[in-house]
């Protein structure tokens, strides 16, 4: 099914806006958890998140504590023995193929720490919810955060034209659980500095589970219909492109269309 990109703004609103979803199943209670329940068909895995040697949590320094299988269909409870009382630690899941995540759900409410207290821990995290292959894009398997690069760029025809952009062609990409994007292109002396590109911002998935948007309107997807002839699918390949207003209050896609290839991806170990 291809993508419908242009989107109008009340739809744009919707999916930049950080209002709460207390009725999605996928996000963390309030309070500690002492169950996970599968919702699912297949089996899923629950990550216990933490920052080794420090009293908080550090987002770029997070490492797994332990990891929970939880069958299709079971309920399993959190058990206690490795986490220690008032300490904060994260909740990161995703299913045995990695198509169902609490990835990128509402940042930051879905990776929001919870205190580990036993006494109070009474409440059930539902794994369930859309298919997305965000995941497998944005950290790779067993990965906590990945690298890119672009290699390419195409007008609206598919043609390449790479050559052309100069100093404007070399972008470098990064991703992480926490949905931290960052877009730093460096420049030739013809072009301004643009480091901050695409700036420190979330980025959500949108309902067609195949196209992830920043607020600052760049757009990463694996198929450029209707805007080029182009798509992937490979899990290490990515397209992106900006969205600007047309002035007509409609939304378009500017070329050229990067191409960009994951060069690494940091485990989470």
């Amino acid at each position: 099914m291809r993508l419908r990109l242009f989107l109008p703004v009340a739809c744009l609103a919707a999916m930049l806006g950080a209002c709460d979803n207390d009725n999605n199943p996928m996000l963390v209670p309030k309070g500690s958890p002492s169950f996970f329940r599968n919702d699912l068909n297949q089996t899923s895995y629950v990550n216990i998140l933490y920052t080794p040697n420090q009293p908080g949590i550090n987002f770029t320094k997070l490492s797994l504590l332990r990891q929970i299988t939880v069958p299709a269909g079971a309920t399993v409870p959190l058990g206690d023995s490795l986490l220690q009382t008032d300490k904060p630690y994260i909740l990161d899941w995703h299913s045995a193929d990695y198509t169902y995540s609490n990835f990128l759900l509402r940042l930051p409410q879905s990776y929001k720490p919870f205190n580990y207290y036993p006494l109070q821990s009474d409440s059930t995290v539902i794994l369930n919810g859309k298919a997305s292959p965000a995941r497998l894009y944005c950290v790779g398997i067993d990965g906590k955060a990945t690298h890119w690069k672009s290699v390419g760029a195409y007008n609206a025809n598919g043609v390449s034209v790479w050559d052309t952009l100069k100093g404007r062609k070399h972008h470098s990409v990064y991703m992480d659980l926490m949905g931290l994007y960052i877009d730093t292109m460096r420049t030739d002396p013809a072009f301004p500095p643009t480091k901050g590109d695409v700036m420190q911002t979330n980025f959500y998935v949108s309902d067609s589970s195949r196209l992830l948007i920043n607020a600052n309107g760049w757009v990463l997807t694996n198929d450029l219909h209707p805007q080029a002839p182009r798509s992937t699918t490979s899990t290490d390949t990515l397209y992106m492109m900006h969205m600007i207003p047309d002035g007509k209050g409609k939304w378009m896609f500017e070329p050229p269309y990067i191409e960009l290839v994951k060069t690494q991806t940091i485990p989470l170990k």
